[in-house]
């Protein structure tokens, strides 16, 4: 009797067991279930979802309408310059078409279902856009201020000197680039053991994300800040300041030689470097804050909505850098302006002599409309319907 109570006191506690955990199965499915698509229930990602749709759709209008404008827009004195700045937004470009689903993505919806392979160049990519469109300003800043100091000793360059010099800084922007977003493919994998609990392991979903150490990570950061933004803004500003010195030089002596030259001379030689730096401290300022969110959350062990809410925005600020950049080149440059307000003249006089033209309809269907005959004055003030509607009749 004793023996048998046991067993049905075990039976009744593995019972109890059971259902506790198919419960706590059932209540973590459920909680899975919001993790996976955060839009169900957290209203800041839907937020950042229509902030990134409305960056993809304003970065492509501008970006496209900017290459179109370059393009178009043709200084044979600078084709060199036009070539780097065209490339420049081109990276811009690709990383609205890549880098903002990309994010989006990886934001709101957390299971990744892309493969392993997409998952290393996924992490690729988004790295080398962003360090290339930054190293190609940086390029550009060089090859300008380059010119200038040997137009100050020289007569002229050669354009094999000048092609070569570009083909050097680009290729230098191209490795950086490469050598920067490398690491980040390299630890990049796509595995679910994020939790230590082996039942949360068994319901995660699996995800993309970078195997780093806490300290590992913070480093990378700390050398992706000094690589890709205080070293290019450093040696942006010094290329303005070289070239500033070299055009007051020129100017002075100039001036000795007894040529009459305005300041105006100096500042547009100068307006391609201050562009530069323009949008190399939006880049900075854009970007910025994101590392500097993924550092302090390293540093202070910061966990949980707060933290991952700042990040998403920070990031979502770092993206909307495609969106703002296109705007500054277009304000700040005369003729990217005349461009445009021609092509937008051109576009309504079109539109306006589209709707101008009148359809002609059908009175039945299949049929066409006749004409109406206009009345002429002929034998004797009498129009044309006067002095032939058996014609008319006929037709």
């Amino acid at each position: 009797m004793e023996a048998k109570n046991m067993t049905t006191a075990a039976t009744n506690s593995v019972t109890t067991d059971f259902v506790l955990d198919s419960h706590k199965y059932a209540i973590i499915a459920k909680e899975f279930s919001y993790y996976v698509n955060t839009l169900n229930y957290n209203v800041n990602k839907r937020i950042i979802m229509a902030l990134y749709c409305l960056i993809f759709l304003l970065g492509s209008c501008l970006n496209l309408l900017l290459v179109y404008t370059i393009m178009r827009v043709r200084n044979p004195k600078s084709t060199s310059n036009r070539r780097m700045l065209l490339m420049h937004v081109c990276c811009d470009l690709a990383l609205v078409w890549f880098g903002v689903p990309y994010t989006a993505y990886t934001v709101v919806y957390k299971s990744w279902q892309l493969g392993s392979v997409m998952c290393h160049v996924a992490s690729f990519l988004i790295y080398f856009i962003v360090g290339l469109t930054n190293f190609l300003l940086v390029s550009i800043c060089l090859n300008r201020s380059i010119a200038i100091a040997r137009a100050g000793r020289w007569a002229g360059e050669s354009d094999y000197d000048v092609n070569c010099r570009v083909t050097v800084l680009f290729t230098a922007a191209i490795v950086l680039a490469v050598v920067i977003a490398l690491p980040s493919a390299i630890v990049s994998r796509v595995t679910n053991n994020i939790f230590k609990d082996p039942l949360f392991t068994a319901l995660a979903p699996p995800i993309c994300i970078e195997t780093w150490s806490s300290r590992a990570k913070m480093a990378y950061d700390l050398t992706l800040i000094i690589t890709i933004y205080f070293i290019p803004l450093i040696v942006i500003c010094l290329s303005h300041h070289i070239v500033t010195q070299q055009l007051r030089r020129s100017h002075h002596m100039l001036s000795l030689m007894g040529h009459t030259i305005s300041a105006k001379w100096r500042r547009r030689r100068q307006r391609l470097i201050r562009l530069c730096v323009l949008m190399t401290t939006l880049f900075v300022l854009s970007w910025f804050p994101n590392h500097l969110c993924n550092i302090l959350t390293k540093i202070f062990d910061v966990r949980g909505d707060t933290a991952e809410t700042l990040q998403d925005y920070a990031l979502c600020l770092g993206i909307s850098n495609t969106v703002s950049e296109p705007l500054l080149l277009i304000t700040t440059c005369s003729a990217y302006q005349r461009f445009i307000r021609r092509l937008l003249a051109r576009w309504r006089l079109v539109k306006s002599a589209a709707d101008a033209v009148e359809p002609i309809v059908s009175s039945s269907i299949g049929a066409p409309v006749l004409p109406t005959p206009v009345p002429q004055l002929t034998n004797g003030n009498k129009s044309d319907s006067q002095v032939a509607p058996s014609v008319q009749r006929e037709a």
